[in-house]
């Protein structure tokens, strides 16, 4: 029987077979994710309210925020959100507030209670619009409490500027940092001069609570 002799490189590797250089691992390429509003810290029962009919549905902390559907905060409760575009989002006790999606500005509907929001150096979109039964609060670059009742709107501001309209038409007014606004049926707005730096704690949603006072 003939036998294969062994080409040049096994000999000199004493008739080892050659050692072949392995391919480096190229690690797949990461995804990425796009930006969804999150729900970062709950206190207490907070509920995503059915639209028309239906359940009312837990919500949970690290899940995504519901569209078009108004979360309610319980008596003692309280919740912070994170948006897609970096704003910070907080309501305070037996609160209701709606957060829809569209073309242009986002909408955030406050229904009742104590709402907060910071949008600061926020990479996308040209602002978010909050709306109350008596105003409309345009925010860019700003942190902002509102409060609401059935009356009346109050619109305070911590840093930055808003410009706060009357609803269901009226005049923009200008709200800057260190000021506030009241919004109600009973007397035109006028922005008084408020607390001059009240700083809100993040995922705290207990810590600041803007009151109204009496009309």
């Amino acid at each position: 029987f003939f036998r294969a002799r062994a080409g040049p490189e096994k000999e000199r590797n004493g008739g080892a077979e050659p050692v072949r250089p392995v391919d480096p691992v190229v690690p797949p390429e990461k995804t990425q994710l796009p930006a969804t509003d999150r729900v970062i810290e709950t206190r207490g029962l907070v509920l995503a309210l059915p639209d028309g009919e239906g359940q009312s549905t837990p919500i949970s902390v690290g899940g995504p925020v519901p569209l078009g559907r108004s979360l309610w905060t319980c008596p003692w409760g309280g919740a912070a959100m994170r948006l897609a575009d970096g704003a910070a989002v907080q309501l305070d006790r037996n609160t209701i507030v709606a957060l829809s999606d569209g073309p242009g500005k986002r909408r955030l509907a406050v229904k009742r209670g104590v709402f907060f929001l910071t949008r600061q150096n926020a990479d996308r979109g040209d602002g978010i619009t909050v709306t109350t039964s008596q105003a409309s609060v345009e925010v860019v670059d700003a942190q902002v409490a509102v409060a609401v009742d059935e009356r009346r709107t109050l619109v305070e501001v911590a840093e930055g500027q808003v410009e706060v309209a009357p609803r269901p038409a009226g005049p923009s007014v200008p709200v800057s940092a260190g000021h506030y606004l009241i919004v109600g049926a009973d007397a035109a707005p006028r922005v008084r001069a408020g607390r001059l730096a009240w700083r809100l704690e993040p995922a705290k949603p207990n810590a600041y609570v803007p009151v109204l006072p009496p009309p």
